[in-house]
């Protein structure tokens, strides 16, 4: 069965690039892995073997997001799995419990170079902490910013389509690299059942609770507002 150009296969899905010479950057692997053929999202251990990247998740590749965006000729898709519902960490803190965590394989239909494959893996990263954000995550009462297992794949065409040598916000290629992994990464979390109204209502008490604490906001008015959202929390 097909799913947005992913194939699903049992327990597993498989992402076929034998349509072209695809050079591939992944954090779970050493170094530029050439001439890679297919890429297998599965419950097995991370490797690479005669031209087969395997993947790891923790659950159900149903639960996989594709998205696209493209501008003239530039094209980019992004494959993603993300489980929020435990391991959430915030940058210098300890990870949270659980087994959480977000893979985003970013397919880049263009000609890059390794630097700029590297620089595309950290605008996928900015794209995973923007989405963790926008779902009102948080880490010890302060805005969470990854998750413990997170891994990037980022794919090029080898010698083929436009050559490109920026992927950082500042260029259109980072732009779209950036909407893909916001819009792939949500909905792959609502996906595995992240409640977000629940992640909602925790972060504006404790924004609230910050604005006391800055002096913003009076105490009495502030305590105020988080009964009144807790009390309508509970009516629903």
């Amino acid at each position: 069965m097909k799913n947005d150009g992913i194939v699903l296969e049992g327990k597993g899905a498989v992402i076929d690039l034998s349509d072209a010479d695809y050079e591939v950057l992944s954090t779970t692997a050493d170094g530029p892995l050439e001439s890679v053929r297919e890429i297998r999202i599965n419950h097995h251990e991370p490797d690479y073997s005669n031209g087969v990247l395997n993947l790891h998740i923790e659950g159900c590749v149903d639960s996989i997001s594709t998205k696209v965006s493209e501008f003239n000729v530039t094209k980019v898709k992004s494959v993603a799995f993300a489980n929020f519902n435990g391991g959430i960490e915030r940058a210098g803190q300890d990870s949270q419990e659980g087994d959480g965590g977000v893979l985003v394989v970013m397919i880049i239909d263009a000609d890059i170079p390794v630097s700029t494959m590297a620089r595309a893996c950290i605008s996928v990263t900015e794209g995973i902490t923007s989405a963790i954000q926008d779902l009102g995550l948080r880490y010890d009462n302060k805005c969470a910013s990854g998750s413990k297992i997170e891994n990037v794949v980022i794919v090029r065409r080898k010698g083929q389509g436009p050559y490109l040598r920026g992927a950082g916000n500042h260029c259109k290629l980072g732009e779209l690299i950036g909407k893909t992994t916001i819009e792939s990464v949500k909905e792959s979390a609502l996906k595995n059942g992240l409640d977000t109204k629940i992640s909602a209502v925790d972060s504006a008490v404790d924004h609230i609770k910050d604005c006391i604490g800055w002096g913003l906001i009076p105490e009495e008015v502030g305590v105020k507002a988080i009964k009144g959202i807790t009390d309508a929390c509970l009516r629903h």
